[in-house]
């Protein structure tokens, strides 16, 4: 049985955000899909691991479920990049 949980993706706008970065950046907030519902973290890029990664708030505690949602979004996400880049590659 699935539990019902609403977790979601809110992009944040280039320049805007939390720093002014080159690659997307999205804030994972909780219950609603304004900007003023309760943050839990961030999906950003690492250069060090060269792949999108979240970065959650302290002191979460995160179920199977949220963790499954979160790391389907990250794979998504890195499959994109890799073909966007890819493309860039074979120009």
């Amino acid at each position: 049985m699935k539990k019902n949980f609403l977790l979601y993706f809110v992009r944040v706008t280039r320049g805007k955000g939390i720093t002014k970065r080159k690659t997307p950046e999205w804030t994972l907030r909780k219950d609603s899909n304004h900007s003023f519902a309760e943050l839990l973290g961030i999906v950003g890029f690492s250069g060090r691991w060269r792949q999108f990664v979240f970065c959650p708030e302290t002191n979460m505690i995160w179920s199977a479920d949220c963790l499954d949602f979160i790391k389907s979004f990250l794979e998504k996400q890195n499959k994109r990049w890799r073909e966007k880049n890819k493309k860039k590659a074979m120009k």
